[in-house]
């Protein structure tokens, strides 16, 4: 098989086919979107005879969302990716980037080794006002993924909405087979468990994601990650700044319920 493996691919759709189905050992569960990693993070493939030899059986250590493609396939095809006619409506423009250099870039790749081109530097985690997973509220900034300098090390930082008293969501690690009857249990169900993660160094969620991937150890807290703690905190309210929060209306189930049924039992767009 000609394939290159993306390691570092993040905000998977939770209707994802390569989503696994339990997202163990990571925190989270991977049937609701949420900001700990087992939420975020999926898997990523690249095939087909356009991949260079030189990284085929790769694996790339890239930061990679899965909007990117949107740019990467247009400059395939040599088209401008920006939408002109949406930002003269006032929308913000695409927040997509051409990953494929990053991806094939490195002429040392070998088979079975990593490569580890960077591809973004930095990645924005978003949130919801919403007191209940998946309910009504507005857009917000929920932290971010970034790539130190210094070091190329994955960093991530959780911010808890102030609506919801700095608290995270599914701060759990689900079982190697999930879901399971637990996921209905008072105590084990994923959504239940929060976790104060707050804008200071001494309360805040901070993760080497390089040393520590599956998010075990906070380490704001730690002298030594102060100023980078203050440098990914500046750079999650200049983001805040430029939130896109459009009104999406409220939730209707009767009317999900029933584009269900029309689509045979499957999801589907559906209009109010």
């Amino acid at each position: 098989a000609v394939a290159l493996g993306v390691g570092g691919s993040y905000a998977a759709p939770a209707t994802s086919p390569l989503r696994d189905p339990t997202s163990h050992p990571a925190y989270a569960s991977p049937h609701h979107a949420n900001a700990p990693k087992g939420g975020i993070r999926t898997v990523g493939l690249v095939s087909g005879g356009y991949v260079p030899e030189s990284v085929r059986g790769t694996k790339s250590a890239a930061l990679v969302a899965g909007w990117d493609w949107y740019a990467t396939y247009a400059g395939f095809a040599g088209v401008d990716p920006s939408d002109s006619e949406a930002e003269a409506a006032g929308l913000p423009p695409p927040d997509s980037i051409d990953v494929w250099p990053a991806l094939v870039g490195s002429s040392a790749a070998t088979a079975n080794t990593t490569t580890d081109t960077a591809g973004r530097t930095a990645l924005v985690i978003g949130d919801t006002s919403a007191l209940k997973y998946n309910g009504d509220g507005d857009t917000l900034v929920g932290g971010l993924l970034y790539v130190e300098p210094s070091n190329g090390h994955l960093y991530k930082l959780l911010v808890g909405a102030k609506s919801k008293a700095d608290i995270i969501l599914q701060d759990v690690t689900t079982s190697p087979l999930f879901p399971n009857r637990s996921f209905d249990s008072a105590t084990l169900a994923p959504q239940l468990h929060g976790r104060v993660c707050g804008r200071h160094a001494m309360t805040g969620c901070m993760f080497d994601l390089t040393e520590d991937p599956i998010e075990t150890r906070t380490i704001s807290h730690e002298l030594a990650n102060h100023a980078l703690f203050s440098t990914m905190l500046g750079m999650v309210q200049d983001a805040e700044a430029t939130v896109f929060s459009p009104n999406r209306g409220s939730a209707d189930d009767g009317a999900a319920c029933a584009a269900t049924e029309d689509h045979g039992g499957y999801w589907g767009p559906w209009l109010l």
